[in-house]
């Protein structure tokens, strides 16, 4: 029997679609680092139906997501003005 992995990122991007570093987790049992913690990250897990957060500026979003349809998780803040 062979069992064969998937390469996924984990990305954060801006409203233009530049890259942001933002923290990087997965539930596996509870939450963990994915990677290295910080995006852009990448790990090497099962095909499967996996739990991804990322937190930035004091917020937090999370994504469930089949990555192996998949392997690229990708989150994307929104442009917000504020005005006086």
């Amino acid at each position: 029997m062979q069992f064969t992995t998937k390469h996924v990122t984990v990305e954060l991007r801006d409203s233009a679609g530049a890259p942001l570093a933002g923290d990087a987790e997965y539930n596996v049992g509870g939450w963990q680092p994915f990677g290295t913690g910080t995006t852009p990250a990448t790990m090497e897990l099962l095909p499967g139906t996996y739990t991804f957060r990322v937190s930035y500026a004091g917020g937090r979003q999370t994504l469930r997501q089949d990555i192996g349809a998949n392997p690229l998780v990708q989150f994307t803040t929104k442009h917000v003005a504020v005005e006086h």
